[in-house]
């Protein structure tokens, strides 16, 4: 829905009072017009730039900042609370007087709940939702306030000509996300009901190895940055939550629009930002996040100062901490306002390439780059080149080197689709698989652009092994057939299947034992025996024999979806008209564990299919790719008459620290150099132990024995 669908929306809504008294401030209409005219009249009104500047000069000082602070952040929609928070920082302590103010002139409109059908007055649609309360603002209106900039203050500055400026080039935050995205795909992340995080996904994004990696020629740690990511790309769009998950979306335009383009939605998602602060990372507050409110005016305020000068972080601390209404709830004193504003400067601002910073005697001094004045105060566009143009290095295993001079946003976009991020740094590594590949694929590339992707974008030629594998497993994903309207036909023995297909009575094997007709099929040439309902439950169709290993399957009780799960489980033995073996081998516990299949998973299959976990023998060959050491060694065992005995000898330290491992109840284990002096401390206590000599063993450590 475009924005004037939107806003006719909103306008239908007002009661006719309400939208009268907004039509004679925004265009003063000569008539009594009807409801409809007027709203047709005020939606062509605000596309009307002349109309709109002439309105804008009859606002307030406050209303126009605040709306030039809108359009500086190309943010259409805002809470109420959150726009209150940046008017006090601008040095506005009036209230809701500006918002109001935006209302009645039309420069601003509610976003409504369903439930509200009517609205009366701003009063009581606030005080009935002071929290959750949001404003939305007409982009022509925003944009053109832009026009004469924000009247923020200039502050004490300093000149001078640093030995080095310390800038970022721009990549770290797309990279991240991109990253994230991945993860995302596979395994979406569970939010609260206000979209916080469950304990379980707080530690995977601290502990993920390249979210949490520092960032690229970092000045101050950024803490939780995997945290930090998500929330950025929820903002901006890139992921979407949806009934308490968070998923990947899709890459907006931005991303193919170069690096000032993608950085701009970045700096547009900034008041979105939530539960995040540059000292403390992840936190929960009960009432206001100040990083957005705080961080905004700040960056705006640099903007405000000559393109030459620098500025240090106190004197920002200094014009921001006593206005802003909720930044006290985080930090306490000047002091410690400015340690915030450096950490959130140093790290979020200058990893994004909006700040650049140099050092002296008095610390650390910062200022805006060229794009950072490009997106915050309409400076000049600045020219972005890339050093290397080819800059992907595709190895003939599927690695991918991809060299940080010559990557783009939209090459980041691209390549998080086909190939899995292994490190992130100067140098980036990913690879290629068949996985990668069906992302890339379902995310909306064709086979010819991931191969155009390499070729383009790479220093060597592609190695011809890796365009193969591409094409192949392009191939299977491509090789799939969809049918709108299909029967499944499943046939006792593959020998019936084979004398249907002969006759024509069905088109396509699925199985050996699995017939496909597409269309009607004529019932007249088969025997019935059953159907099966696969809304229900799994049924118990799967018998295992005393080796664990083997089972059958009673071909009555099964469904076409054992077919699929056997064929990937274990490989077929023999089989009759009722009954059907099969056996799980190292083999097909290989291919299970290729594929992503867990331990977890088969347990599931074998309780569902068999009524039984599965059994130990079966673990064996599912764990037996995991590389559990064993040993094998030679050791004496030690019997004891009983349980009670034996539990005082392992426990009681002058024996204890003599033997090895306990072997059952009445038995532990003895090295072969401690069985003298064992035997000498438990005739002690009074326990005579009598030595079977072993073959080849007549003393120990020079004791006779025997």
């Amino acid at each position: 829905m475009d924005s004037d669908s939107v806003l006719q929306a909103v306008l239908f809504r007002y009661d006719e009072s309400l939208l009268r008294a907004v039509a004679s401030r925004l265009f003063k209409p000569r008539n009594q017009w009807p409801v409809e005219e007027l709203i047709a009249r005020t939606v062509e009104t605000l596309g009307n730039p002349p109309v709109i500047d002439r309105r804008l000069k009859d606002l307030p000082p406050s209303c126009r900042n605040l709306l030039a602070v809108v359009g500086l952040t190309r943010r259409w929609e805002w809470p109420v609370g959150c726009l209150l928070e940046l008017l006090a920082s601008m040095g506005y302590s009036e209230g809701l007087a500006p918002l109001l103010a935006l209302l009645d002139a039309g420069m601003a409109f509610p976003v409504l709940p369903e439930a509200v059908k009517s609205l009366r007055d701003w009063e009581g649609w606030l005080g009935a939702s002071p929290t959750t309360a949001r404003l939305t603002f007409p982009p022509i209106v925003a944009e053109r306030a832009t026009r004469e900039g924000t009247s923020l203050v200039q502050l004490a500055s300093k000149k001078f000509d640093p030995k080095t400026i310390h800038m970022s080039d721009g990549l770290e935050w797309p990279l991240r996300l991109g990253v994230l995205w991945q993860r995302l795909r596979s395994d979406p992340i569970r939010l609260t009901q206000a979209n916080a995080l469950f304990k379980r996904d707080q530690m995977r994004l601290e502990e993920d190895p390249l979210l949490a990696a520092p960032v690229a020629d970092q000045l101050v740690e950024i803490p939780d940055a995997g945290v930090l990511a998500m929330s950025m790309g929820m903002s901006s769009g890139l992921y979407v939550a949806e009934e308490g998950e968070l998923r990947a979306g899709t890459f907006s335009a931005s991303w193919d629009g170069g690096l000032l383009t993608n950085l701009a939605e970045l700096w547009s998602a900034l008041p979105g930002i939530s539960h995040w602060d540059p000292i403390r990372g992840y936190y929960l507050l009960e009432t206001g996040e100040p990083f957005a409110t705080v961080a905004l005016p700040c960056l705006l305020l640099l903007a405000a100062q000559p393109d030459e000068v620098w500025t240090h972080p106190s004197d920002l601390a200094g014009e921001l901490f006593a206005k802003h209404p909720s930044w006290s709830s985080t930090v306490k004193n000047a002091e410690e306002a400015e340690a915030w504003l450096e950490a959130m400067l140093l790290g979020w601002a200058v990893s994004l390439r909006f700040v650049e910073a140099a050092q002296d005697g008095e610390g650390w001094w910062v200022r805006l780059t060229a794009i950072g004045r490009n997106i915050f105060g309409g400076g000049p566009v600045p020219e972005i080149t890339n050093p290397v143009t080819r800059c992907l290095v595709v190895q003939p295993n599927g690695d991918i080197i991809a060299y940080r001079q010559g990557l783009t946003p939209g090459l980041i976009d691209k390549l998080s689709r086909v190939a899995d991020w292994k490190m992130i740094g100067p140098a980036c590594t990913l690879s290629l698989s068949a996985e990668s590949v069906y992302r890339g694929l379902e995310a909306g590339l064709m086979l010819s652009d991931i191969v155009s992707l390499l070729q383009q974008n790479s220093g060597h030629p592609v190695p011809a092994n890796v365009l193969d594998l591409i094409r192949r497993w392009a191939g299977k994903r491509e090789r799939i057939s969809v049918y709108t309207a299909a029967t499944l036909l499943e046939f006792g023995t593959s020998e019936e299947l084979e004398v249907a297909v002969g006759r024509g009575l069905v088109a396509h094997k699925v199985t050996d034992r699995i017939g496909l007709v597409d269309g009607e099929v004529d019932y007249k040439h088969f025997r019935l025996l059953g159907n099966r309902d696969y809304e229900a439950k799994p049924q118990k169709c799967v018998t295992f024999t005393p080796d664990g290993v083997t089972f059958t399957v009673e071909v009555a009780a099964a469904d076409l979806l054992l077919e699929a799960e056997l064929a990937r489980i274990a490989e077929p033995l023999s089989g009759v008209a009722t009954e059907r073996r099969f056996r799980i081998t190292p083999g097909t516990a290989k291919t299970v564990r290729e594929q992503g299949m867990t331990l977890a998973d088969l347990d599931l299959w074998s309780t569902s299919r068999s009524g039984e976990p599965l059994s130990a023998s079966a673990r064996l060959l599912f764990a037996s790719g995991t590389n559990v050491p064993c040993e094998i060694r030679r050791m004496l065992v030690l019997s004891l008459p009983n349980s009670i005995v034996a539990d005082g000898v392992c426990q009681w330290p002058p024996t204890a620290d003599l033997l090895q491992d306990r072997l059952g109840p009445n038995a532990v284990a003895v090295a072969e150099e401690d069985v003298a002096e064992l035997l000498k401390r438990l005739a002690e206590v009074g326990v005579e132990a009598l030595l079977a000599t072993p073959p080849d063993i007549t003393r120990v450590n020079g004791t006779a024995l025997g």
